[in-house]
């Protein structure tokens, strides 16, 4: 043990960088491995169920009267993956999800190193600057996050990247790290259009200080990026930024239609999600950079308070943030510990720090083991090997959800929904006119599986339970902790036989 013990005060002593991305890259790992699913409906229904009806051939968002307001960008980089798995013969949805979520991760580390580098140089401190990156590596949600299809996290190393060199640019006044700053909000907007707000701030910082040859470099960078979304949309859909302008527009006259919440909304999320009474102490820090790190501080600040006054309000919208706050609240601590307000909260320093790190080593586990939508992901898995599933008859009367088709990889025209009386009644008439017949039927959430079989049995269709998935550890919390807002997301597996003529 003394020996484990020592290599690892070596290592995070003589090479961090090196220490905390293989520490964030194991945990993210065992996140490729297991937190399967998706956590968001955006995550599987905008980012993966899109590229997979372009590899069928569907011209989805491509067949509407105007753009769809989603950045073709990100989706098609998940279009060109799929078809190079098939490229290489791994055709398994389920197996590619495992190299998809093995980039993320990879990728996710970027925003590791950046967070590492922004600390230092704020700091100037390697204790801080580790810490920061630890913090980072292992913050409860962030490998869980950082293995999914959500834009809020594919941007967030574009983000640290956007406040590490926009704060270095501030201080060494170096037109190239104000260009790779302006690249960098550039990307980020690429694939989050609201990103786009950390960049706000470094603009008029650079404004008001008449730095003009760095306002220059920042804006080009950002503008040369923006412009290939511009011309992306010209080409996709003959409209020069269609896709951001009819996002604008719609959210605009619909935001009140989607969640929405008062202001402190977000504010109430990060003191929940870095465990009280530590969240205090620790937001608290962030306060401590407004003048160590004015660029990192006010375009973290500006994105925050943006979101929080924005009507509609879902957590996700502020993950590109929890990164920057935590690089922001470790670096904070530091400048503050000799400071008089803060000097009596010193003694408490230790055991809150402890408390955090319990608290988060709980979460860290119950994400990165969750397995998101496990029962409709584990029932199509089912199908998928099984082989013969050519139609399928989705029953969601009792829970009014879509499926990720995607996992069972047949034409997306090939499931039968049926959610009402009316449904039923077009099914019966279909299959009763010589119509394909269904060999198998998904029910989600059932209460009474047994009703469903008597129904079918009353039309002279015989079913057979094959089997039954449940929810995820997590999901099957949340779902008996509430559940009229959470549901268990479990589904039956049915073989279907017909009796008729």
């Amino acid at each position: 043990m003394n020996k484990i013990g020592a290599f690892v005060r070596f290592q995070t002593q003589e090479h961090p960088v090196r220490f905390l991305l293989f520490t964030a890259a194991a945990i993210r790992l065992l996140a490729v491995l297991f937190a399967k699913g998706f956590m968001a409906s955006d995550d599987y229904f905008v980012y993966l169920h899109i590229p997979w009806l372009w590899s069928h051939g569907y011209k989805a968002w491509f067949d509407m009267d105007h753009p769809s307001g989603f950045s073709i960008i990100y989706p098609g980089l998940n279009y060109l993956f799929i078809l190079a798995m098939r490229a290489i013969g791994l055709d398994n949805p389920d197996g590619m999800m495992y190299v998809n979520r093995a980039l993320h991760a990879a990728w996710s580390l970027v925003g590791i190193y950046y967070a590492y580098k922004l600390a230092l140089l704020i700091t100037n401190d390697k204790r801080t600057a580790f810490l920061a990156g630890l913090v980072g590596s292992l913050f409860s949600f962030l490998p869980y996050g950082s293995v999914r299809n959500l834009p809020e996290m594919v941007c967030l190393p574009f983000v640290m990247m956007t406040l590490y060199y926009g704060e270095r640019a501030y201080r060494e006044r170096q037109m190239k790290d104000a260009l790779l700053a302006g690249l960098a909000i550039g990307a980020s907007f690429l694939m989050r259009y609201q990103s786009l707000a950390f960049g706000i701030p470094i603009f008029f910082l650079f404004l008001f200080r008449k730095e003009w040859r760095l306002l220059a470099a920042f804006s080009a960078g950002a503008i040369a990026m923006a412009l290939v979304q511009g011309f992306t949309d010209q080409i996709a859909y003959g409209k020069f930024f269609g896709a951001p302008l009819q996002y604008f527009f719609y959210n605009v006259g619909h935001s009140s239609e989607y969640v929405i919440g008062p202001w402190y909304r977000y504010l109430l999320l990060f003191v929940g999600i870095f465990i009280p009474p530590f969240s205090l102490y620790f937001l608290s820090g962030v306060g401590g950079t407004i003048k160590k790190a004015p660029v990192a501080f006010w375009a973290t600040v500006f994105f925050f308070v943006l979101h929080s006054f924005l009507p509609a309000k879902q957590e996700r919208f502020v993950i590109p943030a929890i990164l920057p706050v935590i690089v922001l609240g470790c670096c904070g601590i530091y400048f503050l510990q000799g400071s008089k307000p803060f000097q009596w909260l010193q003694k408490f320093s230790r055991p809150l720090w402890i408390w955090f790190w319990i608290g988060n080593a709980i979460l860290l586990i119950l994400f990165t083991f969750h397995y998101g939508k496990r029962g409709q992901i584990e029932a199509l898995n089912y199908l998928y090997r099984r082989g013969d599933a050519q139609y399928v008859l989705v029953d969601r009367s009792e829970f009014d959800t879509w499926l990720p088709c995607f996992y069972l990889d047949i034409p997306e025209n090939h499931f039968w929904w049926v959610s009402n009386d009316n449904d039923w009644q077009s099914f019966y008439k279909h299959i009763s006119e010589g119509g394909y017949r269904p060999a198998y039927e998904l029910v989600t959430s059932p209460h009474n599986i047994q009703s469903n079989i008597e129904f079918l049995a009353t039309h002279e269709v015989k079913a057979t339970v094959l089997e039954h998935y449940g929810p995820g550890l997590l999901e099957w919390l949340l779902w008996k902790a509430n559940p009229k807002y959470n549901a268990p997301n479990d589904v039956y597996v049915l073989k279907l036989e017909y009796t008729m003529k």
